[in-house]
């Protein structure tokens, strides 16, 4: 059970600390080259390190981006060494990464329901 609890607590705080390192362009006051306030520039990538929302918002995230085509992550979980990373989405399958390089170690698919 308190492992449970511990892997639980450490989903969330990967998540939280995921959504801090994304912060939009326009809550940090800078519109810089593209969107503007109720522009309808497209949605998805946007040049390097540089990404539109459906709410017209900009995200320019911090360290390295790895594109989890179809997965749209919602739970993430760090080793303690940092060496392993895992997440979970909008798919049912849990996939393990190296964080550093990015490469995709393992997926685990998970029962539909």
């Amino acid at each position: 059970m308190m492992r449970r609890l511990r892997i639980i607590f450490l989903l969330g705080l990967a998540s939280a600390l995921g959504l801090w390192g994304c912060q939009s362009e326009q809550e940090r006051g800078i519109l810089r080259g593209g969107a503007q306030e109720g522009s309808k520039e497209r949605v998805g990538a946007a040049g390097h390190n540089r990404f539109v929302t459906p709410a017209n918002q900009i995200l320019t995230p911090a360290g390295r981006t790895i594109e989890l085509s179809g997965l749209r992550p919602q739970a993430l979980a760090l080793s303690p060494d940092s060496k392993i990373l895992i997440t979970s989405g909008k798919t049912p399958e849990i996939v393990v990464l190296e964080p550093v390089s990015g490469k995709v170690l393992q997926r685990v698919g998970l029962p539909s329901e």
